[in-house]
């Protein structure tokens, strides 16, 4: 059985996110928008002709 040395939490590496993930934000306009705006991002072929939509990240939408 492999023992681990204890290490102080101070020393734990804590990881970081850009932001907090899709379910923290619980407004649907918000959550739709971004889906929105993914959708449109992802699947090329599909939206080739469409204009995009506007960009969650600028706070108008």
């Amino acid at each position: 059985m492999a023992r681990f040395a204890k290490v102080a939490p101070s020393t734990v590496a804590r990881v970081e996110v850009a932001r907090p993930p899709e379910t923290f934000h619980r407004c649907p306009a918000d959550r739709e928008a971004r889906r929105r705006r993914s959708q449109w991002e992802v699947r090329v072929a599909k939206y080739r002709n469409v204009p995009p939509p506007p960009d969650p990240g600028s706070g108008h939408y």
